[in-house]
């Protein structure tokens, strides 16, 4: 089993995103997400590259992120449950957004079948701490 937001979480999902094919013709975009801790820190940090050269997932602060999104640790491990959508935890506020996020429009595919199945597929495997 794999501990969410683990180095080793970010390494496995990086490994499974290698079978998603980018959109031809995309500008490249990184994406990075901040989850913090019960005190409202900066927890756990992962970025996603998606780039026409391919789709990876890379433990720790990007420097230059086009979106960030930022959440609780209990509200992450809700999404990753599958026992909330990330759409609907944008909308209720739980998640902060910053940045260009229309830049992931042409990407918005990807993002819900490749990236959204390797992630449903790992968190399968995962063990989360919060209960």
């Amino acid at each position: 089993m794999l501990t969410y937001l683990s180095p080793p979480w970010v390494e496995a999902l990086d490994a499974a995103l290698a079978a998603v094919t980018p959109p031809p013709g995309v500008p490249d975009v990184v994406v990075q997400f901040v989850v913090t801790d019960p005190a409202g820190t900066a927890g756990a940090s992962y970025h996603l590259d998606l780039a026409h050269a391919g789709v990876h997932a890379r433990y720790g602060v990007h420097p230059t992120p086009q979106v960030t999104f930022t959440q609780s640790r209990a509200d992450a491990e809700l999404v990753a449950r599958g026992q909330r959508s990330a759409p609907a935890a944008v909308l209720r506020g739980d998640v902060v957004v910053r940045g260009d996020a229309s830049a992931l429009v042409p990407w918005r595919r990807v993002l819900a079948e490749g990236v959204g199945d390797a992630l449903r597929e790992l968190n399968a495997r995962t063990t989360f701490d919060l209960a």
